[in-house]
């Protein structure tokens, strides 16, 4: 299959060069990939090849000089057109000519006639127009001084008429061509040769190429010039860029050009750097700052005379803010597309009410850096940003900014717009989390953002495109709201005894770096005595404590006061937040305090953690596992580390981890952000039955709970969603009425706060009591399950609990002959030894307790089972 940029090589060449074709002209683009046909090229072919660009290239290995020519008739009035690269400084050794009209073919020696010649000795190297007789050379037209001294690429055109050669290149390679010599000569019509004569050493046997071949009739243009771009370039001066060079009588009149709001015309207008193409306008007095304003241009024409049409064009003098342009929207994965091009694509959107010149801006995805040169975006208006070769499926859509190269990955990836001083216009980081959608995240649909005038909000403020098509490119979101978050610290945590880290749930102002007063710490050390951005994106802080932190002390971070976010709206926030000197995690500092294996369907696992020491606990470096089998082998053993950054656990404090915080979200109530942690793995837990094993870094155990589904209240219609809690933190993991399905009023789950399902240990030494006394079974959220403290001023005791009706008939066995600590309790849920909900009466709790040294102790308490 034929590639777009053949295709429209091709078509453009049909629809340029086709009606010239009766007046026996050549014409080759190599776009039918070889040089063999229409027309057919001889001489040295085996050194030559058309390479996959499409372009005519030297393929030989050794030093020589090849050449390839193809037969021609020339009149009396031509135009020939080429484009040569080159890539080395070319020297008297290598250099190459383009023959215009030869009298001969390929021969031993180059043959006399009409050439170009690209590269000579000396370091000045110019594009030269050569005619040859007899073997003597003499030089008609020297182009512009060191032009091709090194490497380069060009596009150069000739034109003979009326005795008069004239010479034409573009040093950029384009059609934009500027006049570089005249000169009178001669040319001989009838049948003759074009064609390229290469000499080169064999470390350039393979850097000449060639394109775009032309021999025939004078193309005549009749096309207007137009202007491309315009911007302010200093508060007085205004940069036209036109399509083509221009007649400089015409360009350089000030009249010409008229600006609104009473400035009138330019005090002069003149040229840019020598050039043809490019008019600066200079006014006497600056112009107005933010004001949008309109310049007429008339009456200027090209050198062939042909006049633009008059225009308006809306320009105006600002230093772009940031945010005035943001990223707004991001397709990474087109994969299977839905009704939208199946190319990656950014939409940038001008936010502001002034057009906003880009041409020295940059924009970076990844480690890839992308100049906008040229670019203009109109006041409010968008631009999409991809592949040049997607260009002609976007522009239905709108604006489009072709690049050479673009890529995106789909998730994981840093973009920033920055400004021509390399400021951050706009920048994010986003990942598959952004999509909010789980299903649309696999592909064809876009991120959007939500509320383009308020991009502090990062990862709050973007979620999958709503629209039939999978995005919006060139028009506004389908996700289009306004979004107003409050301003809150989501994570604390301390580097060193000097250096607290704070990060935002939003970008913030940049003047928050100067308030550090607004942060105060306790136990002596003091407000803050500076606070500095820890980001590019103003999220993250560090603050400096005017004393130092010491270890093992817990500190309360105040902060109190008016703070701005990154638009500059202002808010007045106050919160107290925990902090201390971290330390590592020993055994049972950390508990398993709830887990979710069997989730909703579209849901996820997750497991809660609560830390019951009196310590910062530092939790990067700390191990989540998986075990199937117990006891564990090493294939049956999943581990995954938390690397999550700048993550603390105060004491008392609750989080929960899983792999997407949004499937957890949407099914529970996850009621502080700071209180997850979102892991980029995450251990396979079995629906039925496993081992949840967490380790430090050295995987020393820290706590270990083995689940089954029928610890499970027996009498729920599904355990799909529910998780296990843990009645109380400081009751051992391995006791099995330790745990309790959460309760339906808690919504089946209490991820990342206190469990619905939790109950203090409240007895005296030396009894057993029994709280409440009054219980509901069920998972109403209520009270519905009892507990059976115990505590005792010894250890060693042996405990079997039974549990009887009011007639004196066994209910459940809930203890047999365990070994007790001095404290603790048992949990009994209403279930009998059937698995059936007990009936609603009195029941008597019947424990005997015998310690090694013969003392036996009984206990007898009454619980009432309610309906």
């Amino acid at each position: 299959m034929m590639n777009t940029p053949v295709i429209l090589k091709r078509c453009l060449y049909l629809i340029v060069i086709n009606p010239l074709f009766c007046c026996a002209q050549i014409a080759d683009d190599f776009s039918d990939g070889n040089f063999s046909s229409e027309p057919e090229w001889s001489g040295n072919t085996s050194e030559f090849k058309v390479n996959s660009n499409f372009e005519l290239q030297l393929n030989d290995n050794k030093e020589s000089s090849s050449c390839l020519f193809t037969e021609a008739v020339i009149h009396n009035a031509m135009e020939w057109r080429c484009w040569v690269r080159q890539s080395f400084s070319p020297s008297g050794n290598n250099h190459s000519r383009v023959y215009l009209s030869a009298e001969t073919a390929c021969g031993a020696d180059p043959p006399d006639g009409i050439f170009l010649q690209f590269g000579e000795s000396g370091s000045l190297d110019a594009i030269r127009l050569m005619e040859q007789e007899n073997g003597d050379t003499n030089t008609l037209i020297r182009g512009m001084p060191g032009a091709i001294s090194s490497s380069f690429r060009c596009a150069v055109k000739v034109v003979f008429e009326d005795g008069r050669w004239s010479l034409f290149a573009d040093h950029e390679g384009g059609s934009d061509y500027y006049p570089e010599g005249t000169a009178m000569g001669n040319l001989l019509a009838g049948d003759a040769f074009i064609g390229v004569v290469c000499k080169y050493t064999v470390s350039n046997s393979t850097n000449f190429y060639f394109d775009d071949f032309y021999a025939g009739p004078i193309v005549y243009d009749t096309i207007p010039p137009s202007v491309i771009h315009v911007s302010v370039t200093d508060p007085n001066i205004i940069e036209l860029k036109f399509s083509e060079n221009l007649d400089s009588l015409s360009a350089n009149d000030h009249l010409n050009y008229f600006l609104s709001h009473g400035l009138g015309n330019p005090q002069h207008a003149e040229f840019k750097d020598g050039g043809l193409s490019t008019v600066r306008l200079v006014y006497a007095d600056s112009l107005f700052y933010g004001i949008l304003m309109e310049l007429d241009i008339m009456n200027v024409s090209d050198l062939s005379g042909n006049i633009m049409q008059a225009g308006k064009y809306e320009l105006a003098w600002y230093d772009p803010k940031r945010y005035d342009v943001v990223i707004n929207e991001i397709m990474a994965d087109p994969s299977p597309p839905l009704h939208l091009p199946d190319y990656e694509y950014l939409e940038l959107h001008n936010t502001s009410a002034l057009p906003l010149d880009l041409s020295h801006w940059t924009l970076v995805v990844g480690t890839a850096e992308k100049s906008l040169t040229g670019l203009v975006i109109g006041p409010q208006g968008y631009v999409i940003i991809g592949k040049e070769e997607a260009k002609n499926d976007f522009l239905i859509y709108g604006r489009y900014y072709g690049l050479e190269s673009f890529s995106l990955v789909n998730s994981g990836q840093e973009i920033m717009l920055n400004d021509h001083n390399g400021e951050i216009i706009h920048g994010l980081y986003y990942d598959q989390s952004w999509y909010q959608n789980s299903e649309k995240s696999d592909g064809g649909w876009s991120l959007e953002q939500i509320d383009p005038h308020n991009p502090c909000l990062t990862k709050n403020n973007w979620q999958a495109s709503t629209s039939i098509n999978g995005g919006t490119p060139g028009r506004k979101n389908s996700v289009f709201d306004e979004m107003y978050l409050i301003p809150e610290i989501i994570k604390a945590c301390v580097t060193d005894s000097v250096r607290i880290r704070i990060i935002f749930n939003q970008s913030m102002g940049r003047d928050i770096t100067l308030k550090p007063e607004i942060f105060e710490f306790d136990h002596g050390a003091g407000p803050a005595g500076a606070i500095l951005p820890d980001d590019a994106y103003f999220t993250s802080f560090m603050i400096y404590p005017r004393e130092a932190l010491l270890p093992g002390k817990i500190y309360t971070l105040t902060c109190h006061g008016t703070v701005s976010n990154c638009v500059g709206d202002s808010f007045s926030i106050s919160e107290n937040i925990l902090i201390g000197l971290p330390q590592a995690a020993e055994y049972n500092d950390l508990v398993i305090n709830e887990i979710l294996f069997n989730p909703f369907p579209g849901g996820t696992d997750y497991v809660e953690l609560y830390n019951r020491s009196e310590k910062a606990l530092d939790l990067t470096g700390l191990i989540l596992a998986s075990v199937k089998n117990n006891p564990p082998s090493p294939p049956d053993t999943g581990f995954v580390p938390v690397d999550i950054f700048c993550s603390m656990l105060m004491p008392d404090e609750y989080v929960f981890l899983c792999n997407d915080f949004d499937k957890v979200n949407t099914y529970y109530s996850c009621r502080e952000q700071r209180n997850f942690l979102e892991l980029e793995r995450f251990p396979s837990y079995s629906n039925e039955s496993g081992t949840v094993v967490l380790m430090d870094a050295a995987k020393n155990l820290i706590d270990a709970f083995s689940y089954h589904e029928d610890m499970h209240y027996p009498l729920l219609n599904t355990q799909e969603g529910v998780s296990l809690e843990r009645i109380h933190y400081d009751r051992p993991a391995t006791d099995r009425t330790n745990w309790h399905s959460a309760s339906q009023l808690s919504g089946f789950g209490t991820p990342g706060y206190k469990n619905s399902q939790f109950s203090n240990v409240l007895t005296d030494k030396g009894k057993i009591s029994i709280q409440p006394k009054v219980f509901i079974p069920g998972n109403n959220g209520q009270a519905n399950y009892t507990n059976i403290f115990y505590a005792f001023e010894r250890p060693g005791y042996l405990a079997t609990i039974m549990i009887f009706d009011a007639n004196g008939h066994l209910c459940r066995h809930l203890v047999n002959n365990e070994l007790l600590g001095t404290s603790g309790s048992y949990s009994w849920d209403g279930i009998n030894e059937d698995r059936q909900k007990a009936s609603a009466g009195i029941y008597i709790v019947l424990a005997e307790l015998i310690h090694p040294d013969g003392n036996i102790l009984r206990f007898k308490e009454t619980v009432v089972v309610a309906l």
